[in-house]
């Protein structure tokens, strides 16, 4: 009898780690509830001494190796990651046994354990199972994205999934498209090339510290010039998107400091007259700055070139000093003054 009470509370706690397993809402949390069931299954006086530290650590590396591997892959990106990575997606599973393998062994070792190890390899199952159902939802941050990509002041840009497949192409793209008069089968073209090199080092195998994050590209026959840089979920890297941002500049994309500055007047005075007067500069300079910024930072008016700088945290002057806000009123002179 006290054998089946043994039987029964081990497949208690074993469906209260899966319950944990398939309710946690991304990787971090679900690298803590194996960690958490590990625990709860240990006696009081070996929870904190026989457990590696780098544990939660290794099985989060090989959960989102998990998450990332289960994504579809173009032609182009596994032509840049090599065959070393398709051998490596096909050893997933291995990869997260070889993860847990060292908290099992303390569960065998252990004799007073609620369950032994081999209760714990069997969550593996489950846990591969909701990394890939994690990994599957990069649907719903994308929508997310694209909701910041249409925001006012956003400049157009382009959205990049990491299977290498356009998501979504901003209202200030089409702009772009339009004005330029581009095939947009050109332009997502051009900036899948950009994009893949930031999808491929995501995806390979080299860490975190080594991976390429942000490229750009002249594209010199269609008169613009593309930033890729990777829009990067920490808690599961399988939802990271890349966003690739469209500049109509010949040159380079940013802002000189002589540029920002005159950007802030444009925004800030009532009229291009006020900004020549305030720059003691000619009306004619006053517009070739205006065409200059517009295409840089690809806006098409005050108020979205106003957004764009607060979005890019740049709209006030950290340098000058707080303006005094007129009140309306005159200050009359003292009396004695006028004595």
């Amino acid at each position: 009898m006290a054998r089946a009470d043994q039987r029964l509370h081990q497949l208690r706690l074993f469906s209260d780690l899966v319950r944990r397993i398939h309710a946690s809402r991304n990787l971090r949390e679900l690298a803590a509830s194996t960690l958490h069931g590990l625990k709860g299954a240990l006696p009081a006086t070996f929870r904190d001494r026989d457990i590696p530290s780098d544990l939660s650590t290794c099985l989060e590396s090989a959960l989102r190796r998990a998450a990332l591997d289960n994504l579809p892959i173009n032609d182009r990106i596994a032509e840049m990651l090599g065959s070393d990575y398709a051998k490596h997606a096909a050893e997933g599973t291995n990869q997260l046994l070889h993860a847990i393998e060292p908290a099992a062994a303390i569960l065998d070792a252990t004799p007073d354990a609620s369950f032994d190890g081999t209760t714990l390899r069997l969550a593996c199952d489950h846990l591969l199972d909701r990394a890939q159902e994690l990994g599957a939802a990069a649907v719903t941050n994308a929508v997310d994205a694209a909701r910041e990509l249409e925001e006012i002041g956003a400049p157009a840009a382009l959205l990049i999934g990491l299977d290498g497949k356009l998501l979504w192409l901003n209202s200030a793209a089409d702009q772009v498209l339009y004005r330029r008069r581009l095939d947009r089968d050109d332009l997502v073209s051009e900036a899948l090339e950009v994009a893949l090199p930031v999808i491929a080092a995501l995806r390979s195998l080299e860490p975190a510290s080594a991976q390429v994050k942000q490229a750009s590209r002249h594209v010199r026959r269609l008169r613009i010039h593309l930033s890729a840089r990777l829009r990067e979920d920490t808690s599961n890297p399988a939802l990271s998107l890349v966003v690739v941002t469209i500049s109509e500049a010949r040159r380079s994309t940013r802002l000189s400091n002589r540029e920002l500055h005159m950007a802030r007047l444009i925004v800030g005075m009532p009229s291009y007259r006020a900004v020549a007067n305030a720059a003691n500069i000619s009306m004619d300079t006053v517009r070739s700055y205006v065409r200059r910024i517009y295409r840089k930072l690809a806006v098409n008016s005050r108020y979205a070139l106003k957004a764009r700088l607060a979005r890019e945290g740049v709209l006030e002057d950290p340098a000058a000093p707080p303006a005094r806000k007129f009140s309306g009123r005159i200050r009359k002179k003292p009396a004695s003054e006028d004595e």
